[in-house]
């Protein structure tokens, strides 16, 4: 597998084990057993969205560092456009669901800019440095300890948590639920924080555990 395949991959293993474990934990709160059945779908197709949008990050900063150059903020202007693509599939995606979205991208954008710098910041330091070593840990291992690591998959994590929190108050619920539709959006976000904190430590461990 080659470098950007082997990212691309871990970033889809991460962000898909962030939503199942999502999920596990919403399956906690009464009202989301209730709905648990929309809810997953929902949560798989935005996931398999973020997967895409954060696979389009990957590729650029490869591709920045073939060409010698560093990330501009035109180049996080490009992403933000190709994001607003990859949502314009997912709402097309997302009319088999029970739920009306109108996504306000005023409310979301600085968030998801933040998230696209970082990426695009990390994983490009990360190409570089990785050019002049044959292994993903040792490269890492020059950049980052542990804590650090973890901390950075954390604050990934939890701009995806803020993205998916003002996400949910674009969706217009149906019937009994709808007013309850801002405890709904604080929910998922708690338990996303919680699932992203757990997720970050186990993987920077199990990654450093064994580097060098």
């Amino acid at each position: 597998m080659d470098r950007v395949s082997l990212l691309c991959a871990m970033d889809r293993y991460m962000l898909e084990e962030f939503s199942r474990r999502t999920t596990q934990g919403l399956k906690q709160h009464t009202l989301f057993r209730m709905m648990l059945g929309p809810l997953r779908s929902f949560l798989d197709i935005n996931v398999n969205k973020e997967v895409e949008k954060d696979r389009q990050v990957i590729l650029h900063a490869a591709s920045l560092v073939q060409a010698e150059k560093f990330p501009t903020q035109q180049d996080i202007q490009h992403l933000l456009e190709l994001a607003r693509n990859i949502d314009r599939a997912f709402l097309q995606q997302a009319l088999i669901l029970p739920v009306e979205l109108n996504i306000r991208y005023q409310e979301i954008e600085p968030v998801r800019q933040q998230r696209i710098q970082s990426l695009l910041h990390e994983t490009h330091q990360l190409f570089r440095q990785w050019q002049d070593m044959t292994c993903l840990r040792n490269a890492l291992a020059v950049m980052f300890d542990a804590p650090q690591f973890a901390k950075l998959l954390f604050d990934i994590m939890h701009l995806y948590s803020m993205e998916t929190k003002i996400l949910s108050h674009s969706v217009r619920l149906p019937g009994l639920i709808a007013f309850a539709r801002e405890s709904l959006a604080q929910t998922i976000y708690l338990v996303m924080e919680s699932v992203a904190r757990q997720l970050a430590n186990e993987l920077a461990g199990r990654l450093f555990r064994r580097s060098l």
